[in-house]
């Protein structure tokens, strides 16, 4: 491996363990960084029952779409639509939020993987890379972003 490589390894893996606990303290009452079952359903309920009280609360709306794009990505069963449902009410009022983003660029692509029309897929795709193009776009350092990406 010759001394470039090696130096750039080295400094991407420095980066992911100084980085990542930052990262995981702030994003982790989202279940961005969890991946079981019942600990997501929780949340995803809560969150839903948190916007029943509040429509208005934008935080709501991303608990529950990352716990359902959690839950599709790793348990499938139609949580994927449901992540698309909540993220897409909060790229349309809050443009700049690239975490939220990259995750319905994602929770597209999960829809894509699950249907059986080839429309649907493609367009899904279609949506979903655009999505992560443009939150790595709008912050190209965030680690979240590079990682959903």
């Amino acid at each position: 491996m010759n001394l470039n490589l090696r130096s750039s390894v080295l400094g991407f893996c420095l980066a992911l363990v100084f980085l990542a606990p930052v990262a995981a303290h702030s994003m982790e009452g989202y279940g961005i960084y969890q991946s079981d079952i019942n600990a997501l359903t929780q949340m995803l309920n809560k969150a839903e029952a948190d916007i029943g009280k509040d429509p208005g609360n934008v935080e709501n709306y991303k608990k529950a779409g990352i716990a359902a794009h959690q839950l599709a990505l790793f348990h499938g069963k139609g949580y994927a639509e449901r992540s698309v449902k909540f993220l897409s009410d909060i790229v349309e009022k809050h443009r700049n939020d690239a975490v939220v983003m990259a995750y319905l660029g994602r929770a597209h692509a999960l829809v894509a993987r699950a249907a059986s029309v080839i429309v649907t897929q493609i367009s899904n795709v279609n949506q979903g890379l655009s999505l992560l193009n443009r939150a790595a776009t709008i912050a190209p350092e965030d680690l979240v972003v590079r990682l959903v990406r």
